[in-house]
């Protein structure tokens, strides 16, 4: 081969593309910081009402930025081809022969290419990470503190942030990773292919099956009878009683630092119900009820649709 070693070249790839995915990850999360500081400045030289200047910061999405970290991802993507073309090409010029990708390229050659694609994966794990890390510390939390004056502490939305990505990003892309791990420690190509089918069942199932308990991970939940709300969720538990559709349990999501005040309603058959603080102090008992039925309502429609 040309190059003394593909295994060598396949690592310097993973280190430029490591590089230029965080490069476009700062380059974000600078970009949105930017729009913060000028929202916080109109509100503090200008007078601007701080609500208007968080709706002014969210619509904003320069142009500029979306291109310059487009270009480094398109970057990113030619140099990993251009490392997989250059291995595979010298790797087939070597003496291999035609048949299976094996032999067509050399094991060498396919286990090198295949570091690069596991390189590839590290890199965007990684980056997505710090993008995720440095937009909430350095403008989701301190705009939701100064613009809309939510109770949010330092902390409050990283760690909710970075659960997010890795139930929803890093949990596939981790499956991805298995598969071709698998190739790489020497097993035929449909073996791959079935464990990352397979895979990408258990994930969707995983996720579909268990999405109270991720949302009881996700954020702050406590069952409602052990919070100040006890009498709201006795009442709850009567409307459902004359619904026919009892909960199996009741929680209270605290969810003022994140600024949300959506209720939910997970599970098939006993249902678990979410009601949310920030909705439950703006309201009164008739609004309270009226979701209350909303949401039974929305759990009689699910229930219905997952016996079809």
């Amino acid at each position: 081969m040309w190059f003394p070693n593909p295994f060598i070249l396949a690592t310097l790839d993973g280190v430029v593309v490591l590089v230029l995915y965080c490069l476009s990850a700062v380059v974000r999360a600078s970009a949105q910081r930017r729009r913060y500081l000028r929202a916080l400045a109109s509100v503090q030289s200008a007078g601007q009402a701080p609500i208007a200047a968080y709706q002014a910061y969210m619509r904003a999405s320069p142009t500029k930025v979306a291109v310059w970290v487009r270009v480094i991802d398109i970057i990113g993507q030619i140099l990993l081809g251009l490392t997989i073309g250059t291995i595979a090409f010298d790797g087939a010029t070597s003496g291999g022969i035609s048949g299976s990708i094996q032999s067509l390229i050399g094991e060498t050659a396919l286990q090198a290419i295949l570091l690069a694609l596991l390189f590839m994966a590290l890199a965007q794990a990684l980056s997505a990470v710090l993008l995720v890390t440095l937009i909430a510390a350095w403008s989701v939390e301190p705009a939701s503190v100064h613009l809309r004056g939510l109770p949010t502490r330092t902390g409050d939305l990283v760690p909710v942030r970075l659960k997010n990505l890795a139930v929803y990003t890093l949990l596939p892309l981790l499956v991805y990773v298995v598969s071709l791990s698998v190739i790489l420690v020497g097993a035929p190509i449909w073996v791959a292919i079935l464990v990352w089918g397979v895979g990408q069942i258990a994930v969707t199932a995983f996720l579909a099956l268990n999405r109270g308990a991720i949302i009881r991970w996700l954020y702050p939940c406590t069952p409602i009878e052990q919070t100040e709300w006890a009498a709201l969720g006795a009442r709850i538990q009567a409307w459902a009683q004359l619904a026919g559709a009892p909960p199996r349990s009741v929680y209270l999501r605290r969810m003022a630092p994140y600024g949300t005040a959506d209720w939910a309603v997970t599970g098939l058959s006993r249902q678990t119900l979410y009601v949310n603080d920030v909705f439950l102090a703006a309201t009164d008992w008739r609004q309270r009820d009226a979701y209350t039925g909303l949401l039974l309502e929305v759990g009689r429609n699910v229930r219905q649709a997952g016996r079809r």
